[in-house]
């Protein structure tokens, strides 16, 4: 009963597994970010000719992040990878503003797809650091996310190579998806889960007492049988 509890607990406070998506135009800084969210530092990077799978860790979420490149050539294989996402990471060069055309075209695009229907969406307006970079209300209009319907979405400023603004961007989505439960559920199943073992307790208690009071009853000494569950 105890390895139960203890499973049980584990279930609540252990960490959860997510698939996320990281999506973009080529040298809008995908794959800085992965690097900068695993190691926490910039790494020389070339142009993703494929994907790179890595896992990230963070707080109690366990992220396998699949940054997939962006090339024109490339675009048309990401579908292979939709299915059992959670999430995706649509990252946003901010200082080019000649491809946003581009870049929402590619965005709306993907919220099309049927295997990404249930999945949160999380904007990167990457390269803030750059000068002449859109912030994000510029972002905002530029990729008309004011057009998405039915799931949560958000959006953040962010620069890779200074660290900014992505693990917020991780923090929302911690809140946002389900799976996650909050504080205040976490704490209710604690104690739902405390009582249910103290009660299960009680009882194994109850039935020891019972057997023995059996058990001693019709004869001259008492014998004691004991019983635990």
């Amino acid at each position: 009963m105890g390895i139960l509890f203890t499973r049980m607990l584990s279930s609540i406070f252990g960490n959860r597994e997510a698939r996320i998506l990281v999506l973009g135009l080529d040298n809008a800084g995908k794959t800085t970010i992965l690097y900068r969210l695993q190691m926490g530092e910039v790494v020389s990077t070339i142009p993703t000719i494929g994907f790179n799978v890595e896992t990230v860790q963070y707080n109690n979420i366990k992220l396998q992040v699949w940054d997939l490149g962006g090339q024109t050539s490339i675009r048309p294989y990401w579908r292979c990878y939709f299915p059992n996402t959670q999430a995706i990471i649509y990252v946003v060069d901010s200082s080019d503003t000649d491809r946003l055309v581009i870049a929402k075209e590619e965005f709306h695009a993907i919220l099309e797809e049927d295997e990404l229907k249930g999945s949160v969406v999380l904007v990167y307006a990457n390269k803030q650091d750059l000068p002449g970079a859109l912030d994000d209300a510029a972002i905002t209009e530029a990729l008309e996310l004011h057009k998405i319907k039915n799931r949560q979405w958000a959006i953040f400023k962010t620069s890779a190579i200074k660290g900014e603004g992505l693990f917020e961007g991780l923090d929302w989505y911690r809140t946002a998806t389900p799976i996650y439960p909050s504080s205040c559920e976490k704490a209710l199943m604690a104690m739902i889960l405390i009582g249910a073992y103290l009660t299960l307790g009680f009882l194994a208690l109850a039935v020891r007492l019972h057997v023995v009071f059996i058990a001693g009853s019709g004869d001259r000494g008492v014998r004691e049988v004991s019983y635990f569950i």
